[in-house]
């Protein structure tokens, strides 16, 4: 059984960097999924719509400024999924 260095179960520096060079695209994903949770929370609300259309926008913004970057969050179907969250959310009834 080969033995494990301390060194095989850390993150290389390009395993880093790529990581850094990923990290805007990850910080919009979040921004989106907090905003959908405001949405869910209140679908009424017309600050969480707008914050919501905001964030959809900037992970636009920033997926069609990463061409270079691949992966499941970039890449040519991103746009289509994010214009898919564009649609606007159907308000819910007050009970």
């Amino acid at each position: 059984m080969p033995s494990l260095l301390h060194n095989d179960l850390e993150p290389s520096d390009a395993d880093l960097a790529t990581i850094e060079g990923e990290w805007p695209v990850i910080r919009a994903e979040m921004e989106v999924v907090e905003a959908e949770c405001r949405l869910a929370a209140a679908p009424n609300d017309v600050l969480a719509r707008r914050a919501h259309r905001r964030a959809v926008r900037r992970l636009l913004a920033i997926t069609r400024g990463a061409g270079h970057m691949t992966g499941p969050a970039v890449g040519p179907d991103a746009a289509l999924v994010l214009a898919s969250r564009l649609s606007p959310v159907p308000a819910v009834p007050a009970a």
